[in-house]
């Protein structure tokens, strides 16, 4: 897995996030066979990450 690097951008210049690169992440995971859980952190629980891991048909579960 490669550092977070703060001077990445988007094609149209934008910053690529934090929560980009966990969207991106959920992305790539391997769909379990039946049902999946994906253990965050509080601050990966904004909509986006959750739409993201929701996609892949993970179920998200967050600790405080």
């Amino acid at each position: 897995m490669n550092l977070y690097d703060k001077t990445f951008t988007h094609p149209d210049g934008s910053a690529y996030t934090k929560i980009d690169r966990v969207c991106d992440q959920a992305q790539t995971l391997p769909l379990p066979p039946h049902r999946g859980y994906c253990l965050v952190d509080s601050w990966f629980t904004c909509p986006r990450v959750m739409d993201a891991y929701a996609r892949r048909q993970a179920i998200t579960s967050s600790v405080h």
